[in-house]
């Protein structure tokens, strides 16, 4: 069973989920059947918010745009973002969640919002309304991150509605600005970049005989496999003659080696998504065995991390890389307090590590809580991500970052 399902005994704070056949509705937050968000004492300030995603090619180069403005038209914020080669659909639901993150900061200067939010994608609204069900897993992990976001922050009530293309112009035209500066100066990643300077194939890296590409599919989280995923894993090497299959520091399986021509079609035959190995986003969820084998295991490893991994894994861009690893005892096997965020387990429960560093600078991670949860453990990395993404520069690690600001600072944050 999956420990982020309801019903499943595991104490993470997911949203219940309406189960429809082969896939999920958008749940609704525990207690609040059909609500999108708690009521919050005191006035809400209602402001409007258009959102659109765009992908040229369909998979192909993508961006989100979020306009907050005010009930006479003056904009509040904007926000653009490039989101790599995604579908349509996947940038659609990135707006959306682009737009709870800002409605989120929002609140903290001008207190509870009421947001309207507005999209052209009549797709996105009736998934996010329960009238479709959601059947694409990267699309169920979307909706998942926004309803939990919108329970954890009840300050923001929001409303989705569909309007016509014709009244969204606005968000539409920044999406294509975005898209535009990216594809013109040739950022991003190569996958992403038709005409930049290097035409990588989707989800490949080059290697170093600059000839040949690796591909790193997303599995289960922590490396935990099925028969039938190390099946397809295998007819596909053998058929392909991929002279390389390497187990990653990140607890997944690398195929190296590969033709760029062939690298299409075995994603097509994997039926996978490319893992984010690289990139300003968190990258992985390392988790050991746990309580579920280990004999030293002290808390459920396995299940935090799989909580964990559908949450936060590729939820949006970051200063920087951001790798979690969770030990289910002291012995710290997935290396807790080099890790940007860690936790390992104890018998009362999780102590929890922030800001560790391995490579050439490495640091040893600093202590914030201890005894926690699960529930706390996940809240406490949710709040780390938030007060990072406030503070780090571009391209700065979380270690710089408190190395810079100082811990004591970074940890008032957190309290907030």
């Amino acid at each position: 069973m999956d420990p982020c399902r309801p019903g499943s005994g595991h104490p993470c704070p997911a949203t219940a989920l309406r189960c429809c056949g082969a896939g999920y509705r958008v749940g609704v937050p525990v207690g609040r059947a059909g609500a999108t968000g708690r009521a919050v004492k005191g006035q809400l300030r209602q402001v409007y918010v258009n959102i659109d995603g765009g992908s040229r090619g369909n998979p192909g180069p993508a961006a989100a745009a979020v306009i907050v403005s005010d009930g006479e038209g003056r904009v509040l914020a904007e926000q653009t973002r490039y989101l790599g080669r995604v579908t349509n659909n996947v940038a659609e639901w990135a707006a959306l969640e682009d737009a709870v993150e800002l409605l989120v900061r929002m609140t903290r200067e001008h207190g509870p919002l009421h947001a309207v939010v507005r999209a052209d994608s009549q797709l996105l609204v009736r998934q996010f309304n329960g009238e479709y069900r959601i059947k694409n897993r990267a699309l169920q992990r979307a909706a998942l991150r926004v309803r939990e976001k919108l329970a954890q922050h009840p300050a923001v009530r929001l409303t989705l509605r569909y309007v016509p293309r014709e009244e969204n112009a606005a968000a539409d035209r920044a999406v294509n600005r975005e898209l535009d500066r990216v594809l013109k100066r040739g950022e991003g990643e190569g996958s992403c970049m038709p005409g930049g300077k290097v035409d990588v194939p989707r989800g490949a890296f080059l290697q170093r005989d600059r000839v040949t590409y690796a591909v790193v599919p997303r599995l289960a989280p922590a490396g935990v496999l099925d028969v039938a995923t190390l099946r397809r894993l295998a007819d596909v090497v053998e058929k392909h003659r991929i002279p390389v299959v390497k187990i990653t520091s990140a607890q997944r399986i690398a195929l190296v080696g590969i033709k760029p021509e062939e690298v299409e079609p075995i994603w097509e035959e994997l039926g996978m998504e490319p893992a984010p190995a690289v990139g300003p986003c968190v990258h992985y969820v390392q988790a050991c065995p746990g309580t579920v084998a280990c004999r030293y295991g002290q808390q459920d490893a396995l299940g935090l991390a799989r909580c964990l991994d559908e949450k936060l894994v590729w939820r949006g861009e970051l200063a920087s890389k951001f790798k979690i690893g969770i030990s289910g005892c002291p012995f710290n096997c997935c290396d807790s307090w080099l890790r940007d965020f860690g936790a390992f387990g104890k018998s009362r429960g999780w102590t929890v590590v922030i800001g560790g560093a391995g490579g050439a600078r490495p640091r040893i991670g600093d202590v914030i809580a201890e005894n926690v949860s699960d529930d706390e453990a996940i809240g406490l990395v949710e709040r780390t991500i938030d007060v990072y993404k406030e503070l780090a520069k571009k391209g700065e690690r979380l270690a710089r970052t408190i190395d810079r600001v100082g811990i004591e600072a970074f940890k008032a944050r957190l309290e907030r």
